[in-house]
């Protein structure tokens, strides 16, 4: 692109172009013979115009024109590359825009992967600790197992010959008094042991002590037997059992929770058992759904009983209501309620969730409802849920289906 002239180049131009211009005409009039004054002048004219106009042409119009020529190539090019910038930078920002979606979309997916990858380790959690629990329970149930077949053994065979041993007492003792009536009057000595042994009394309450005997030994066949039921061993398919039997057993294992301690009030248990039918389920997992409820109730009470005695407020008999019935959706419903402290409402809806515990640590694992929402849900088909009033108590109700 060739430079642009100054206007004092043009100025200087067109004055060099006049002047030589007339010097020409005037060399023309001075060589030709002499003409009228008008002809002279229109020669003059007209060979000044042609004179100049060339040099106009060349010194100003041509150089405007390209210098024009030169700007709109200059402009054209500027536009052109301005819409190349702008296509470019719609281009890039339509780039940065699938780019920010993808990174969007990928972040999500990483979002939605890292959850499924908690969840995936709570779950390994908890089953891990369902395990450990379930091995607990099972370890438990062993031991009761051969805790109960252990003492059934001694106690059958005591239990057994106390029959045989009240029939020989009563056979002596008939001998004696058929003696007592053939001899009235006894040797010195023999009347001396008779009275030193008082025979009458002897009589009264050897019979006494033989009966307590046998009623004693048929309450350790009762707790073997319910020891036997809550441990289930023998019995870990699914079958039909009596759930009634399920409750007294998971009772008679709490029972050294239930009696008076220390600043702690006995608790009561009140049973009001409708008929029920033989319900088909994993005794032994239900059995454990009791165990956990059970406690958690009795948890309760002690803890309400603690408050009470801290704030000095007068004793609430602690309570546990336990009934059952057959509903009308033809399922066996199991109530067990305390009049404990109670569970807040902004806690009820998380009291099935796996390690979720409102006891301090080293006292609840958060997993005792979880499992037992659990085995009720999934293992039965059934349902578990809560009633609970803050500084009243806590209702759990089991509805189990008599048939699955």
């Amino acid at each position: 692109m060739s430079k642009s002239k100054s206007p004092k180049f043009f100025f200087i131009a067109v004055a060099l172009s006049v002047f030589i211009a007339e010097l020409l005409i005037m060399l023309g009039f001075t060589l030709l013979p002499s003409m009228p004054g008008l002809l002279e002048a229109v020669v003059d004219a007209t060979g000044l115009s042609l004179l100049i106009s060339p040099a106009l042409y060349y010194f100003t119009y041509k150089p405007l024109r390209t210098e024009n020529q030169q700007r709109e190539f200059v402009e054209q090019e500027l536009r052109r590359s301005a819409q190349q910038l702008q296509t470019q930078a719609e281009q890039l920002q339509e780039y940065n825009q699938k780019l920010e979606q993808k990174v969007a979309d990928r972040t999500q997916e990483l979002s939605l992967k890292n959850r499924e990858l908690e969840s995936l380790l709570q779950q390994l959690h908890a089953t891990q600790v369902q395990i450990i629990q379930n091995e607990k329970m099972t370890s438990l149930g062993q031991l009761v197992a051969g805790i109960a077949h252990e003492i059934n053994n001694p106690v059958s065979f005591i239990h057994g010959n106390i029959k045989h041993l009240d029939r020989y007492v009563r056979d002596l003792l008939e001998v004696v008094q058929a003696y007592q009536l053939f001899y009235p009057e006894p040797p010195a000595v023999l009347q001396a042991n008779l009275d030193d042994i008082d025979l009458a009394f002897v009589e009264q309450d050897c019979s006494k002590i033989l009966r307590s005997m046998q009623t004693g030994t048929e309450r350790i066949q009762q707790i073997v037997l319910s020891l036997r039921n809550f441990s289930r061993l023998d019995e870990a398919e699914f079958k039909t059992v009596d759930l009634h039997q399920g409750i007294d057993s998971t009772l008679l294992i709490l029972q050294h929770r239930l009696l008076e301690m220390p600043n702690l009030t006995a608790i009561q248990v009140v049973k009001d058992y409708g008929e029920l039918p033989l319900i088909a389920c994993y005794p032994g997992q239900i059995n454990q759904v009791f165990m956990s409820l059970i406690s958690n109730s009795i948890d309760a009470l002690e803890n309400s009983e603690r408050q009470r005695n801290k704030n000095r407020q007068p004793p609430l008999s602690p309570t546990i209501w336990i009934s059952t019935k057959v509903n009308a959706n033809q399922c066996v419903e199991v109530v067990i309620k305390d009049n404990g402290t109670g569970i807040p409402e902004a806690l009820r809806s998380r009291i099935f969730d796996p390690f979720f515990t409102t006891k301090p640590i080293g006292k609840g694992t958060g997993l005792g409802l979880s499992i037992s929402y659990q085995i009720v849900t999934e293992k039965h088909q059934g349902k578990l849920w809560c009633d609970s009033t803050p500084g009243q108590g806590s209702k759990f109700v089991i509805e189990i289906p008599i048939r699955l």
